[in-house]
């Protein structure tokens, strides 16, 4: 969840590999970067939550379900105005795209 969102955010996976095992090798070795772009602070807490290499330390499902960019007022999962942003302002499918041809 934390690599989805972090591409729909910045527009490109944290590591570029062309085979698995060196993706593996660089997710063990390299820390993610994150991009200078201006994100919002719920974004990016969440992003950098689901992206804890040790599970143990990792955000659970529970909390993951009550964070403010999933919940809002414990009420309405996915229907808070951070949420709601963040949509709007992820990357469109048309810059996608135009990524992929690069």
């Amino acid at each position: 969840m934390g690599i989805i969102l972090y591409e729909m955010t910045y527009g490109q996976p944290p590591w570029i590999c062309e085979h698995h095992i060196e993706l593996i090798k660089k997710m063990n070795s390299i820390p993610i970067t994150y991009p200078e772009k201006q994100v919002d602070p719920t974004v990016l807490d969440f992003i950098k939550k689901t992206l804890v290499m040790d599970q143990e330390l990792r955000i659970g499902w529970s909390e993951l379900y009550q964070h403010p960019l999933i919940c809002h007022n414990k009420k309405n999962p996915l229907r808070s105005p951070v949420s709601k942003r963040f949509i709007e302002d992820s990357i469109s499918l048309s810059d996608m795209q135009g990524l992929q041809s690069q």
